[in-house]
């Protein structure tokens, strides 16, 4: 697995003064902001168990129908219930449980809330997971969560959102930077926030 280099040590200094003078983005927090792969595979852990509880009350509410095809009466309406709890509750000021339990928000790298269309493009990356063979799994992803600066899994990285601290502030701006990461059979491109001076120096 290559992974990119340490990024330039960033020269903004002043933490709190420092986040409320920065621009609109990219944003910079630092590295300890950022959720770390215990916090990733809490949140998968906990949300996967809310989505597998929920379709117990979808499977009761299908009985009375088994005449039917399953299909329509129990795993289309899981997987509308899924993409509403992971592709629009998680980015709005609600999140989701997992989101609550680990205190961590997802934000774009520009520091807005993502928008349903790029969550449902983070979450097929996800789905991908449950593909046979597939070379990225979630234990390879959490494992990337260590080796970039960001602690941000590849889903996150190629979706452009970062899965922060629901504290946290931006400590700087930076600058997009297109990287390709080759490992394990496959390559991806992904946008790198490099650190830079607020100032822009």
């Amino acid at each position: 697995m290559q992974t990119p280099e340490e990024p330039e040590t960033t020269s903004v200094a002043g933490g709190q003064a420092a986040s409320e003078n920065v621009g609109s983005g990219p944003f910079v927090y630092r590295r300890e902001d950022y959720v770390g792969a215990f916090r990733h595979l809490l949140i998968f852990a906990v949300d996967s168990c809310v989505l597998f509880f929920l379709l117990f009350p979808l499977a009761m509410i299908a009985i009375p129908f088994t005449d039917l095809h399953p299909l329509l009466i129990i795993v289309l309406p899981w997987l509308i219930l899924c993409w509403v709890y992971l592709a629009v509750l998680k980015p709005s000021r609600f999140r989701s449980i997992g989101y609550w339990i680990a205190d961590a928000r997802i934000i774009t790298i520009y520091g807005k809330p993502p928008s349903p269309w790029r969550m449902t493009m983070r979450l097929m990356w996800a789905a991908m997971y449950l593909v046979p063979y597939f070379t990225v799994s979630i234990f390879t992803d959490l494992v990337w969560t260590t080796m970039n600066v960001e602690r941000q899994m590849l889903r996150d990285l190629v979706a452009e959102t970062r899965l922060i601290r629901n504290r946290a502030k931006p400590i700087g701006v930076g600058k997009v930077s297109r990287c390709l990461f080759t490992g394990l059979g496959i390559t991806v491109l992904y946008a790198r926030v490099r650190p830079k001076r607020i100032d822009g120096e």
